[in-house]
């Protein structure tokens, strides 16, 4: 039995890759642990956007190093924004590490525990997953984290992305409803629409309010109750004539479904009459709507 342990670093969207490493290496036959001391091989999936960042993912390689060599892990493979952002640099400063691979080199990882290869593959940032991939979805099993496209093509001169992740490149709108529908049957009630700008989210591909034509698809969903929208950019043209009434629109009918009071009413209506616990029900709700979550589903 092939035993494999992983430690995840940083954002929501090292998350997914760390799933997919995950799925990928299932797949091939590998077994995850729940702790390092039971593993053949450690992958520790880093951050280094922020100083704290790299030193939290120097802290945590070096933590398995000494595992390493007890000789309770046979291998260390270091992954993510770290090796991508560092080089051939790290690389010769940490001899102890088996295997290093950068943000759009992980899917190698399975075919080099096969197969071995060189110790370092750190390339320019292109892989994108599709809905074809194999993910082991690693948080509770209602919600899941949906990378919708990867990468940054915004010239900020203080932002390492573009460095880190390459240039902004969209999946396909098939791609994510089917990745989407399967998740809900099975159990997934909530996905958490993640990229490191979700709002421009299609422009790449020539989609003209690419978000928006996403969640009118996502929200027809059967299962799905939740949708919720992360990372947004606040980029004017990606906003869309109408984008914000639709969430608002989907917000008065789960206030309505959920406390039986239409929105005018309550708006043309005293406290005193409506109630107090259905109005600040119903505020809330449509609150919660501003930070640019849509509940599509019955309460």
């Amino acid at each position: 039995m092939k035993r494999i342990y992983l430690i995840s670093l940083g954002c929501p969207k090292n998350q997914v890759d760390s799933e997919v490493i995950l799925g990928c290496l299932v797949r091939d036959g590998w077994v995850p642990t729940p702790t390092l001391e039971e593993a053949d091989v450690a992958i520790v999936n880093t951050c280094a956007f922020l100083q704290a960042a790299v030193q939290e993912s120097l802290e945590t390689i070096l933590e398995v190093v000494q595992e390493k060599e007890k000789g309770t892990v046979k291998q260390l493979v270091v992954t993510g924004c770290l090796p991508q952002r560092y080089g051939e640099e790290i690389v010769q400063e940490l001899p102890e590490v088996d295997l290093w691979t950068g943000t759009g080199d992980f899917p190698e990882i399975p075919r080099w525990l096969k197969n071995g290869g060189p110790r370092s593959l750190i390339g320019n940032p292109t892989y994108l997953y599709d809905h074809t991939t194999p993910r082991l979805i690693a948080n509770t099993p209602h919600s899941a984290y949906v990378k919708i496209a990867e990468g940054c093509s915004h010239p900020c001169t203080f932002c390492l992305i573009p460095r880190l992740r390459g240039g902004y490149r969209s999946r396909g709108m098939d791609s994510l409803v089917q990745e989407v529908r399967r998740l809900a049957s099975a159990g997934v009630v909530e996905v958490n629409l993640v990229a490191q700008d979700t709002t421009y989210y299609g422009t790449d591909l020539g989609e003209q309010w690419g978000l928006w034509r996403l969640l009118e698809r996502l929200h027809t969903i059967e299962g799905l109750r939740w949708i919720r929208i992360l990372y947004g950019y606040p980029l004017v043209k990606n906003f869309p004539p109408g984008f914000l009434e639709m969430i608002f629109a989907f917000a008065f009918v789960v206030a309505r479904r959920a406390y039986g009071v239409d929105w005018a009413t309550l708006y043309t209506s005293s406290t005193g009459s409506v109630g107090e616990e259905k109005t600040v029900g119903m505020v809330r709700i449509v609150g919660s709507f501003c930070g640019l979550q849509l509940h599509v589903r019955d309460c």
